[in-house]
């Protein structure tokens, strides 16, 4: 096929595309615990909204290859790596220590990070540097070497243990909100802070996004909200609109 044919086939295939409603399978990839906790209690809805697409959701908190396995979207939490992919920023999230109040009244509460290396800390593996927690915001970056006999690669039984006073956790605010709020857990070192985290849609590069992603990713930011839902839960607001964050190369 010429070049100029096949440049106005795939013209018309966009147009018809856009014109249309949101139809076909839509593979998608999520993080476990985002994914629990934020998208599949509203799948229902987006699926009511949308009768053409049909959804395969698979759960996995390793950064699958979309391409090479065949995904249309995916969300990811972290650094991005793959310039292959258009990424579309959908909230931030802060890291923070937690702990039950039950732990620390037995342990005591530190007052300094240096003072984490006198506790049981639960390490999430998919977290880089997870055997030294790194502090930011009083001159250089500090890094401190904590312990712990509880590993896992999976956040929510982490937060599990930490509900059962087994330790002090790493995590983002996403995925102890209603915790924190309901006092289960609080806040460990509240006046240090380490590396916030973006949260981030990402597909592959075509020339044009197909509608089924396109009305994905914004009900995803819909549902997330700006501030995100998890920071109003802790703010004590109310709203839900959602933030227009625009498509950038993921870095």
């Amino acid at each position: 096929m010429a070049p100029a044919l096949a440049q106005i086939l795939a013209a018309g295939e966009r147009a018809r595309d856009r014109a249309a409603q949101p139809r076909g399978e839509l593979r998608v990839s999520l993080p476990m615990n985002f994914g629990r906790l934020y998208v599949m209690p509203h799948l229902g809805e987006f699926l009511a909204r949308h009768p053409g697409i049909e959804l395969d959701v698979q759960f996995d908190d390793r950064f699958v290859d979309l391409i090479g396995e065949g995904f249309d979207c995916a969300i990811r939490i972290g650094a991005l790596a793959d310039s292959r992919l258009i990424a579309r920023r959908i909230a931030q999230t802060r890291r923070i220590l937690v702990a039950a109040p039950q732990y620390l009244a037995r342990r005591g509460a530190p007052t300094a990070p240096a003072q984490l290396s006198e506790h049981d800390c639960l390490h999430y593996t998919l977290f880089r540097g997870n055997a030294s927690w790194e502090f930011h915001g009083r001159g250089e970056p500090l890094r401190i070497p904590v312990r712990g006999r509880l590993r896992a690669n999976y956040g929510a039984p982490l937060v599990d243990a930490a509900l059962r006073g087994e330790g002090i956790l790493q995590t983002a605010t996403f995925a102890v909100a209603q915790e924190l709020a309901a006092g289960r857990l609080v806040e460990v070192l509240p006046d240090w802070s380490l590396l916030p985290i973006g949260i981030h849609a990402v597909y592959p590069g075509r020339e044009y996004r197909p509608r089924k992603v396109e009305a994905f990713v914004a009900f995803l930011e819909q549902v997330v909200g700006a501030p995100a839902v998890w920071d109003r839960l802790l703010q004590g607001t109310a709203g839900t609109d959602a933030g227009a964050a625009g498509p950038a190369p993921a870095a």
